[in-house]
């Protein structure tokens, strides 16, 4: 199961400067394809990479934030070919789909959206898709041939999920926008690949959002056989996402790579091809 990094920035400073690209994932093996969070840039970058939207079978949005769905509308129109193609499901938590209520803790300072997240999805694109799924905490459900369970996270976006994919025996977890929380242990125990939101060096905390201190935390009570770090915002990326590789390095025995955009790996072996990115 191959997986790219159409884009590897996270946050609205580094969504509006482009410090990287904001285009989310692309998960693909034979049977199945599958967009995961498109941000601004998601078309783009996909058309760019030679990606045939028009035949995706799924997209994954895990909240209702710009730099998770701002192409979302776009995705739909392509894997619809704008309402042609009754085909695509379209997965999304309950804040993209009805807007969720946020919590007091999250209303005031940084990165504030007041009290209330908007819907996301407008009517018009809620008719092109043949199928929704809601994702919601502890739901487990079939995409494909994946099995794919959902956790609730602490964001600001107070119904963010994070999610499990399973296939053949291995697992694959994607912690989306999150801050570190014991369940996040529980949830991702074994799995095989951990892909973690990282959005801060390891000594400028951001509630809702994880540094590299809380990767190294994760890493080392997760024990994954490889993780990927990657949705770095700008004071990762002005601070040096290299020299946060090299802190994390310190601190974990878990082999990882610092994602870059463009970067594809093999999900089945996450470390071939890859020598140069570990630890890194």
């Amino acid at each position: 199961m191959n997986l790219k990094f159409l884009g590897t920035g996270g946050g609205r400073y580094t969504m509006i400067e482009q410090l990287r690209r904001t285009g989310g994932m692309f998960l693909q093996d034979e049977d199945l394809s599958v967009y995961i969070d498109p941000g601004p840039g998601a078309l783009l970058q996909a058309r760019e990479d030679g990606i045939g939207l028009e035949e995706l079978d799924a997209l994954i949005v895990t909240h209702a934030h710009l730099d998770h769905m701002g192409d979302m509308h776009a995705i739909i129109e392509a894997m619809t070919k704008g309402g042609d193609r009754e085909e695509g499901i379209l997965l999304a938590a309950e804040s993209v789909l009805e807007g969720a209520d946020i919590p007091g803790k999250y209303t005031d300072g940084e990165g504030t959206y007041g009290e209330r997240v908007p819907p996301a999805l407008d009517p018009y694109h809620e008719r092109l898709v043949p199928e929704m799924k809601l994702l919601e905490d502890g739901k487990e459900l079939e995409l494909g041939h994946l099995t794919m369970r959902c956790l609730e996270t602490e964001h600001s976006d107070p119904r963010t999920v994070a999610f499990t994919l399973g296939v053949g025996g291995r697992e694959y977890g994607f912690v989306s926008d999150t801050g570190f929380f014991p369940g996040l242990v529980d949830f991702f125990q074994g799995s095989d690949a951990l892909i973690l939101n990282m959005m801060r060096p390891h000594d400028h905390e951001w509630k809702g959002h994880l540094s590299t201190e809380d990767a190294a935390k994760l890493l080392e009570e997760v024990e994954p056989e490889f993780g990927v770090m990657q949705h770095f915002g700008a004071a990762m990326i002005h601070g040096s996402v290299k020299e946060e590789g090299k802190w994390l390095k310190e601190r974990s025995d878990v082999d990882f790579a610092m994602a870059e955009d463009g970067m594809e790996i093999d999900l089945d072996q996450p470390k071939k091809g890859l020598e140069k990115s570990i630890k890194s």
